[in-house]
């Protein structure tokens, strides 16, 4: 296991220099730099969605900049504390050049494009929410896949999440991490291990006025058990965020889904307060206008990889006739929403008005439903073409 800092000589000048930067955009992003050319390799850090004849920036910052832009809003901005923490770890080293994963290699302008990342990300932290630290364990178990779940869950609500590799982070970044972190996600690490140790380092760290915690199962054989965990943090006085997340059997889409929702649910209670302010500063008249508009009540359905899932709409209304075409809102903190993203296919259930069976049908939906639950268990349906349930 490669550790932050550490190094390997090539012969001949080249000396490289492991840099742990995660989350930039993976949780297990690491940087190299080849200290006799001055070259930083970042995987996906720098880049951007761009391809022309030139192997380099030869088109100027200017041309290049709103394809620069756009790719770090996308996928650096969300976690733009990360990008801070990286910049810092590479402060020392005399860059000559980026080679990123995506687009040209930045030769012509470095350092201004670094200087980039370095303001949109302190400019984006002066704006950020509640913030949540989630430790994971790399190679162990399942505890990759469902980190990345429930941090899907986070973010959806508008959290921002810091993930750390227990088996990289050191006890450095574990301190400036616990700072500015409100919620400490800790997944199940392997008995006796450097990730263990880890674990240990951030219970150190912790405070009953400061933190509040969640474990998470890394379903990893030879793991610490989930309630050692938190009964360890219970005993120092911290409080549950949410309830430990464990895991029966094998990793499926439900589960999956279960750790999504999960981490839904804790970042909608995060920004609760926020949401609440932000509601009194909207338009009352606009709020009223858009009470008075007449809409239907439907059931949307839809099914993934062997898992299905249920919801109530209003905002369904006709977008086009030819092709026929419909237009439907979901708000991106819905636990449905992972079902529903760009290429998959869903129903609309449009229910009888007046008959008693839509009655029991609506109060079964808008129902509270705990996460991962099967919303259509118990419900008298049959499967479509597309694989969503049809009432």
């Amino acid at each position: 296991v490669v550790a932050n800092g550490n190094k390997i000589d090539l012969g001949g000048g080249h000396e490289l220099e492991f840099v742990i930067a995660p989350n930039l955009h993976w949780p297990d992003t690491m940087f190299t730099f080849d200290h006799g050319t001055g070259l930083l390799y970042t995987c996906d850090a720098f880049g951007m969605h761009y391809c022309s004849d030139n192997l380099q920036d030869a088109e100027g910052v200017d041309e290049l900049l709103p394809h620069y832009s756009l790719y770090y809003d996308c996928l650096m901005r969300p976690n733009a504390r990360s990008v801070v923490t990286a910049l810092k770890k590479i402060a020392g080293f005399e860059i000559k050049q980026i080679a990123t994963g995506h687009g040209p290699m930045l030769s012509e302008s470095a350092a201004e494009w670094m200087e980039k990342y370095k303001s949109w990300s302190e400019k984006a932290l002066e704006k950020q929410g509640p913030s949540v630290a989630l430790f994971w364990v790399s190679g162990f178990g399942n505890s990759e896949r469902l980190a990345q779940s429930f941090a899907h869950g986070l973010t959806s609500s508008g959290v921002n999440v810091e993930m750390h590799d227990l088996n990289a982070v050191d006890s450095f970044e574990i301190t400036e991490c616990l700072a500015r972190s409100t919620v400490l996600s800790i997944c199940t690490p392997p008995l006796e291990s450097n990730a263990a140790n880890a674990v240990a380092n951030i219970f150190a760290g912790a405070s009953p006025k400061h933190h509040k915690f969640v474990v998470l199962d890394s379903c990893g054989e030879g793991q610490q058990p989930v309630a050692l965990l938190v009964n360890k943090l219970a005993e120092q006085g911290i409080e549950e965020a949410a309830r430990p997340m464990t895991v029966e059997g094998k990793v499926t889409m439900q589960v999956l889904q279960g750790f999504e929702e999960t981490g839904l649910k804790l970042g909608k209670s995060l920004t609760q307060k926020d949401k609440a302010t932000a509601a009194k500063k909207t338009d009352k008249d606009l709020s009223k206008a858009l009470g008075r508009i007449g809409s239907s009540l439907n059931v949307v359905t839809a099914s993934k990889l062997g898992f299905r899932h249920a919801m109530v709409a209003s905002w369904l209304t006709p977008a086009s006739e030819a092709p026929l075409g419909i237009s439907l809102a979901v708000a991106k903190d819905r636990a449905m929403e992972p079902l529903l993203r760009v290429g998959d296919e869903f129903t609309v259930n449009i229910l009888e008005e007046g008959n008693p069976a839509t009655r029991d049908l609506m109060k079964h939906f808008l129902q509270r439903f705990e996460p991962g639950a099967d919303r259509l268990e118990g419900v008298e349906s049959f499967e479509g073409e597309n694989g969503a349930a049809i009432l």
